[in-house]
């Protein structure tokens, strides 16, 4: 997942403070999640509601609404395939 935010953001967050964060975060698992709205701004971003069903362990599921700010960004991160196999003319 880190490897999909947005390259400002891991610029000045590094691996080990994102997974630290995370892991506080998946402290209950995710059960299921729904998208309750989306609401666009003229800047490239939306504002979206989702409703997350967390799993609270004894305490059964429970219902979390969080509100999210997602940025629409254009990059693209290229890898070039390598096959398992030498190239021809290769040995």
């Amino acid at each position: 997942m880190y490897d999909l935010l947005d390259p400002a953001y891991r610029a000045k967050t590094d691996f080990g403070a994102y997974t630290g964060a995370t892991t506080a975060r998946l402290k209950y698992p995710l059960v299921s999640y729904e998208i309750l709205s989306v609401a666009a701004s003229a800047d490239d971003a939306a504002s979206v509601e989702v409703r997350l069903m967390m799993n609270l362990g004894r305490f059964g599921d429970s219902p979390v609404v969080a509100l999210d700010r997602w940025v629409w960004r254009r990059w693209l991160v290229f890898k070039p395939f390598e096959p398992p196999f030498p190239k021809p003319g290769r040995q």
